[in-house]
């Protein structure tokens, strides 16, 4: 007579026979791997999309057709992935590739998301209403404080492509719209803050473009504009040797290298001694670039801060500064 005993998985089946004994493998089906194709990629643009598949198999490498996935991303601020498995960049990479995971029945498969973007901030303002706040500017997000005194204007001096314009009736209440790199900032490479700004008012104080790190509270560094003309170094006393005048643009471009934590600063085009190769401000954490910003009017009354000031701003950008290959 044979006698079958069940055990667990997978099942054992056991005959025997006089002094024989046989043993049966019975496999019970379940996921036994997941594979995500592509198992690697590159994206190069924000809300550039992916579309990623799974496929469960069972212990004999057989396709599952009826398997269910969860999918997920390790950093959904730069990289997220929806339900059926379409990945969107939303924000700038960290050192590391996004790591997409499928899961079904506890088995897992992944994918490595390369997130490689060139420009992390611009902002114009040309499909915005004119007498009211900006938009939304076209990579990142604005952060606005004291809104009614931050409107988008037809032209300011010769800013004449709709520029945003911050007027104050007097230096002490803080003005500032700030730009947010979108997603996870950025920590490593140089990169290149640009825009284009004037003074339409007769004079400017403590009007600051800051680039600021993950703390908020301290910029990497920032130029002021000051009353007579005098553009400066942060809030340093000495001016640099190029100056401002009312209602005439300038082109700003600052160079931050997050890899040696330091900043120079070109206008119009020609590099300004003084500010060349000088480093961070020592009270900023000095590994990301999270925003930038400008503001007018200071926490409090300041010495020669008392007079209305108009500033306008266009043209802004950050992006990533290109590599100058070897002949």
């Amino acid at each position: 007579m044979q006698r079958f005993v069940p055990l667990f998985l997978p099942v054992l089946a056991l005959a025997c026979s006089g002094d024989d004994l046989t043993v049966i493998v019975v496999d019970e089906p379940g996921v036994a791997s997941v594979v995500v194709t592509p198992s690697a990629d590159t994206l190069t643009g924000f809300w550039n999309t992916l579309q990623l598949s799974a496929t469960a198999l069972d212990g004999n490498d057989v396709v599952m057709p009826d398997a269910q996935f969860v999918w997920s991303s390790s950093e959904p601020r730069t990289a997220k992935v929806d339900s059926s498995g379409r990945v969107i960049v939303c924000g700038l990479s960290t050192l590391e590739p996004v790591i997409i995971t499928a899961t079904c029945e506890g088995r897992s498969g992944t994918a490595e998301i390369k997130v490689d973007i060139d420009e992390a901030f611009s902002a114009n303002f040309d499909d915005d209403v004119v007498d009211e706040p900006p938009g939304e500017p076209e990579i990142g997000f604005w952060d606005l404080y004291g809104t009614t005194a931050i409107i988008v204007r037809n032209t300011a001096g010769d800013l004449t492509n709709k520029p945003v314009e911050l007027a104050q009736t007097d230096g002490v209440f803080l003005i500032r719209l700030m730009g947010r790199v979108p997603g996870c900032h950025i920590r490593v490479g140089e990169w290149v803050v640009s825009w284009r700004s004037l003074v339409s008012s007769g004079t400017a104080c403590f009007g600051v473009v800051k680039v600021i790190d993950r703390d908020w509270d301290f910029p990497l560094g920032s130029v002021a504009y000051r009353p007579g003309g005098v553009l400066s170094r942060g809030y340093e006393v000495t001016p640099l040797p190029v100056s401002w005048t009312s209602s005439v643009s300038q082109f700003f471009e600052l160079t931050v290298d997050l890899d040696n934590q330091l900043l120079s600063l070109s206008i119009d085009s020609v590099p300004v001694q003084g500010f060349l190769n000088v480093p961070f401000d020592p009270n900023a954490s000095g590994d990301e670039l999270r925003s930038l910003a400008m503001y007018l009017g200071w926490h409090g009354t300041a010495p020669n801060c008392t007079s209305a000031q108009t500033f306008a701003w266009d043209d802004i950008k950050i992006v990533r500064k290109p590599e100058i290959l070897p002949h």
